[in-house]
């Protein structure tokens, strides 16, 4: 093997971002096409979305489904939420998973996933369920500006942090 074949930068497909975001399209046609009636923009009614899985004050503290905060995560109010939350998430995964790897990534997805559906629980208003990969979406551009600050980002780093505040500001 010549040094210019060891010194070639590896190409690795980010699994779990690829992973998580075929998911979260099979679980919106599941809601689509499951739910009793569509409303505009493909969404699925409230009462649907309750069913599914959504964060709902009332049935997480009132009746003990804190099963709600795993499930919430991967539900979405309409096609447009989904497409939103899925571009964000394709751009940063495509940046960071590749730079902290996929277990890693894939614990920084799931540990903002549960922070965003607690925050969502405890700050809306108690008769607004929540859906949304939103607080896991957060949770990774918050790594991205960490990790694009360190010395493994390399030249990457500064665009990864301008991205992710981007992103995260709006």
């Amino acid at each position: 093997m010549t040094t210019a074949q060891t010194d070639a930068p590896v190409l690795r497909l980010p699994v779990v971002t690829v992973i998580v975001l075929v998911l979260l399209a099979i679980v919106f046609a599941f809601e689509v096409r499951f739910a009793p009636v569509l409303q505009g923009g493909l969404s699925p009614p409230v009462g649907a979305l309750i069913a599914y899985g959504a964060a709902d004050g009332a049935l997480v503290f009132g009746h003990g489904e804190w099963w709600r905060v795993f499930t919430a995560p991967m539900l979405h109010a309409n096609l447009s939420h989904l497409l939103s939350n899925a571009a964000v998430f394709a751009i940063v995964g495509f940046m960071l998973e590749p730079l902290v790897g996929s277990r890693w990534f894939a614990a920084l997805y799931a540990v903002g996933g549960l922070g965003g559906a607690l925050c969502a629980l405890l700050l809306d208003p108690p008769d607004i369920p929540a859906v949304g990969a939103s607080g896991a979406i957060m949770g990774v551009l918050g790594a991205a500006f960490l990790c694009g600050a360190s010395a493994k980002a390399g030249p990457k780093g500064r665009r990864m942090q301008s991205w992710s505040l981007r992103m995260m500001l709006p």
